[in-house]
C-alpha cells in the first residue's frame, strides 16, 4: 500500500512539473505571428497586443510611424497578415456587451464638423468633429474593440479582451477594459490624425 501511495505522488509530482516546464515553454516562446510581422518591410513594430482568443491566435500591431496597422491571424497551420494604412481605418468602437459604447469614424466627424460649422461657425466646427457616441452599461459579459476598415470582403474585426460574464469590478473586466481602451484610443487617434 505504501509503494502504490509513493509512486501515485511521484506520478502526480512529475505530472506537476511537465505541465510547469510546458507552460514556461509557450510563455517564453516567441510568438510566430509577431515573428511574420517583423519580417515586413515598411513596417515597424511601435505596439502590438496578442489578443486573447480560444480559436485563433491574433496579434493587433501597429507603426506609429508610417501610420500603419497589421492585423495577423494564425489558425495553427497558416498565418494570415492584412496591412492598412491609417486612412484605411474608418471606424473604432468600444464594445461592452456586443453594444458600442464609444465610437470615433471617418463620417461621424466629417458630418459632426459640418453640423458644427452650420450651427456655431469654425469653432463649432472643431467640437462637433471631435465629439462621439456614449453608452452606459450594465452587465459585463464582453469587452472588446470593433475596428472597421476599408476592405469590401471583410470590413469588420471584433477584438475581445473580454468574453465571459465577470463582475465589473473585478481585475479581469478591469485589465479588459484598459486594453480595450487603450486600442480603441489608438484606432481613433489613427482615424483623426489622417
Amino acid at each position: 500500500m505504501g509503494t502504490a501511495l509513493f509512486f501515485f505522488a511521484l506520478a502526480i509530482g512529475l505530472a506537476a512539473i511537465g505541465i510547469s516546464v510546458n507552460s514556461e515553454k509557450n510563455k517564453t516562446s516567441p510568438d510566430k505571428s509577431i515573428e511574420e510581422i517583423k519580417k515586413l518591410n515598411d513596417f515597424t513594430i511601435s505596439q502590438c497586443i496578442k489578443v486573447p482568443d480560444p480559436v485563433i491566435s491574433t496579434v493587433v500591431a501597429v507603426d506609429n510611424d508610417r501610420h500603419k496597422v497589421v492585423f495577423a491571424y494564425n489558425d495553427g497551420s497558416n498565418i494570415s497578415i492584412e496591412m492598412f494604412s491609417a486612412s484605411d481605418i474608418l471606424e473604432s468602437e468600444l464594445i461592452e456587451n456586443n453594444q458600442s459604447v464609444i465610437k470615433t469614424s471617418r463620417s461621424s466627424q466629417v458630418a459632426g464638423a459640418a453640423v458644427g460649422g452650420i450651427l456655431f461657425g469654425g469653432l463649432g466646427a472643431v467640437v462637433g468633429g471631435v465629439t462621439g457616441k456614449k453608452v452606459e452599461t450594465v452587465v459585463v459579459d464582453t469587452v472588446g474593440v470593433r475596428v472597421t476598415v476599408n476592405n469590401l470582403a471583410s470590413p469588420v474585426r471584433n477584438y475581445y479582451f473580454l468574453n465571459s460574464p465577470v463582475p465589473k469590478n473585478s481585475p479581469q473586466y478591469n485589465s479588459a477594459i484598459s486594453q480595450a481602451t487603450h486600442w480603441h484610443g489608438v484606432f481613433s487617434a489613427l482615424i483623426k490624425n489622417i
